[in-house]
């Protein structure tokens, strides 16, 4: 008995192949969507988490609590100066301080003129590494900058390539700010779009072509071996609550380890993940009832057939 309506069944979808192949389609469609959403939030993730293990876990983000837009720290009402990175680097635990400027200029080249974000480094050729290290810089083409560098830079992959109409090259003279600056180095593209963006001047050039001195748009921090980052990174709130004045749980500044952000964004990720899902549940629903109506009128244009199969059981 089974063997025929598995057979009756057979036939029914050869006759009926244009149905049987949309229904199909329905649900496969439905399943690869399920897999391919989560996939794609799942893989965001990971990609995330693999950024802040190359980051480092020894490393502690100071920036000042900014009140407009622009650059971190750019806009803050407190910014944060060199007394409070010579106020870090007393604090037990700490290895290295440095601060960096991110602001944003004029570049001029080959006539055209552009904004971009200007991102300084350190003099110091010890600060010069970890900032290599905590930004993951690659070169592509040429070197990065050195100590006795001044008037050089070293340009992230899309500035280099797409913003302006002609592409820059290594030994190509830009104007900052009216200033020239010879393009030393060429940076791989990360797919970050801020580095890959971003034109790498010394420090004490940044601050001249631009007329500031002694401030700072952020401080990164890395900790001595076998410290606690969580512990050296309260030391370091309370040492620059100290130094600026401010009450606790009212700072004008925030000190943020790679934990913090990861936390954060992974919160972030589970809410996208849920959307995600959501869509995905609302295509698998859509599908359903599509593939449900398609069968449901399959059995209603059978119904004859179907009496007549159960008519023989009715009789015994």
């Amino acid at each position: 008995m089974l063997k025929d309506y598995f057979r009756l069944a057979l036939h029914s979808v050869k006759q009926r192949k244009l149905r049987s192949w949309l229904t199909l389609l329905g649900i496969f469609i439905g399943i690869a969507a399920v897999v391919a959403l989560i996939s794609l939030s799942q893989g965001l993730e990971s990609a995330i988490k693999e950024q802040f293990v190359k980051l480092g876990s020894d490393k502690v983000l100071v920036q000042a609590i900014g009140s407009g837009y622009g650059p971190p720290g750019s806009g803050a009402v407190a910014p944060l100066t060199k007394s409070d990175l010579d106020e870090i680097k007393k604090v037990k635990g700490v290895d290295q301080a440095f601060g960096r400027l991110i602001r944003s200029v004029k570049v001029q080249f080959d006539k055209e003129v552009e904004y971009t974000y200007a991102v300084s480094v350190p003099d110091d050729n010890e600060d010069l590494q970890l900032v290599i290290e905590v930004n993951n810089y690659e070169l592509e083409q040429g070197r990065m900058l050195k100590k006795e560098d001044k008037y050089k830079a070293v340009l992230g992959k899309d500035l280099a390539t797409d913003l302006f109409g002609k592409e820059v090259q290594l030994q190509d003279t830009l104007e900052l700010e009216g200033k020239e600056f010879k393009v030393v180095g060429l940076l791989k593209k990360s797919g970050n779009p801020q580095q890959d963006i971003a034109l790498v001047v010394p420090e004490a050039a940044l601050e001249e072509i631009l007329g500031i001195e002694g401030t700072k748009d952020m401080i990164a921090v890395k900790v001595n071996p076998g410290e606690e980052l969580s512990t050296v990174s309260e030391r370091v709130k309370k040492e620059l609550r100290n130094h600026r004045n401010v009450k606790e749980g009212k700072e004008d500044f925030s000190v943020e380890t790679p934990e913090n952000i990861l936390a954060t964004l992974t919160t972030i990720l589970a809410i996208v993940q849920g959307i995600l899902v959501g869509i995905a549940a609302i295509s698998l629903l859509v599908g359903g009832i599509g593939i449900m109506n398609t069968m449901y009128t399959a059995v209603l244009e059978r119904t004859k057939e179907i009496g007549i199969m159960k008519g023989p059981s009715r009789d015994c």
